[in-house]
């Protein structure tokens, strides 16, 4: 399965520096799925302008911008007829992904780390996401991402499929290994930034020693900021801060050290720079 897919990154439908006409266009096709959309909502448009991501629930898929374009028309907003027909191609695809057996899986898991509270809430039962509390209020889950869509793992997933959560989390951990490569440590006085497309940045911190003294914050989830021992508390505070104010897809603004146990809340007061 390729990974071409994976440079979606999409932006917000507001769209920094998009074009009037593209803006109105967006702007239709989303109030267009509001009112008919069963549940599908537009995320947003890739950075190369190339594709649309749409998402429900916990479900993101791509199409190809210029045949969807082409489907719905040239008027600012689409007629009902082209916009149930996008509808259908959606659930087309996401049904393709849900269904793919174990397999063809196994390539495509990768890890995300999310808000624990916003895991919990996507279901309950067979819908559950199946999640690892890092502390700080993250938890870590399993995605399979095609590179065409994403859907995350659920219980009914790993029944399906019959392995416990913690072999998918790994597997997921060792594919995003192979695409992150090896982690680059910063020096004990630097603040570096670990960035990946499509969501992925967030997650390298589970590529990280945990005994090394480093702090993280995870803004967004295309953003890793990762200090070095002698890097002042505040000056991560504030770099995660201004991020997190600017993210399209916002995690969390928290400083947190990297420990055995797990992830440890951090206060950026200026009376505790470290």
């Amino acid at each position: 399965m390729g990974r071409t897919g994976r440079g979606r990154d999409a932006e917000r439908t507001a769209g920094r520096g998009l074009g009037s006409r593209l803006l109105e266009r967006l702007a239709g096709l989303a109030a267009a799925l509001d009112e008919r959309g069963r549940g599908w909502t537009l995320a947003g448009i890739t950075r190369d302008r190339g594709g649309l991501v749409f998402r429900r629930g916990a479900q993101e898929v791509l199409l190809p911008a210029p045949a969807i374009w082409a489907w719905l028309g040239t008027g600012p907003v689409p007629g009902e007829e082209r916009i149930l027909g996008l509808v259908t191609a959606l659930e087309e695809r996401r049904a393709r992904l849900d269904d793919l057996p174990l397999d063809l899986v196994v390539a495509a898991l990768l890890p995300q780390v999310r808000r624990a509270d916003e895991l919990a809430g996507h279901g309950a039962g067979s819908a559950a996401i199946p999640a690892r509390r890092l502390g700080g209020g993250l938890a870590a889950c399993s995605v399979v991402d095609d590179g065409d869509g994403m859907v995350f793992v659920t219980e009914a997933h790993l029944a399906r499929w019959g392995l416990p959560a913690e072999a998918v989390a790994n597997l997921a951990r060792h594919n995003l290994a192979g695409l992150a490569g090896p982690p680059v440590l910063p020096r004990p006085d630097e603040l570096r930034e670990v960035r990946m497309p499509a969501g992925y940045a967030a997650a390298t911190l589970l590529l990280l020693p945990v005994d090394g003294g480093l702090r993280v914050a995870m803004p967004d989830r295309d953003l890793c900021l990762v200090a070095g021992p002698e890097v002042p508390l505040t000056a991560l505070a504030r770099a995660a801060s201004v991020a997190h104010d600017e993210a399209g897809h916002p995690i969390s603004a928290a400083c947190l050290a990297l420990r055995p146990e797990g992830l440890v809340a951090l206060d950026p007061a200026p009376s505790n720079p470290r």
